[in-house]
């Protein structure tokens, strides 16, 4: 099981090896579910090192760079395409013409 930032060094891994849809499209939920818990809480913490005092203040500079490197992710751009084609691969062509015109 793969859990917080091992989602960006190692779901290649795990991704170049899936075959089931069912699997792919929960490991492209769990890769976009980190991202999006670590873009709230590094946002918060970031908010609370800005507020305190003394040697949080000074790791600042580090969480930004962290948030930024993190929101340049391959596996988080990856992890939306392999969710979307696996969506659409279990789709009749009605459903895709219907979630066209919406």
């Amino acid at each position: 099981d793969i859990k917080n930032i091992q989602h960006e060094s190692l779901s290649y891994l795990v991704l170049d090896s899936l075959r089931d849809p069912e699997k792919l499209q929960q490991v492209s939920r769990s890769i976009q579910a980190f991202h999006e818990d670590l873009d709230k809480d590094g946002q918060d913490a970031l908010n609370a090192a800005f507020q305190m005092q003394g040697a949080v203040h000074c790791r600042a500079p580090e969480y930004v760079d962290g948030l930024l490197k993190v929101s340049h992710s391959m596996m988080w751009g990856r992890a939306i395409v392999e969710e979307t084609v696996s969506e659409l691969s279990g789709s009749s062509w009605e459903t895709l013409e219907c979630r066209q015109l919406r």
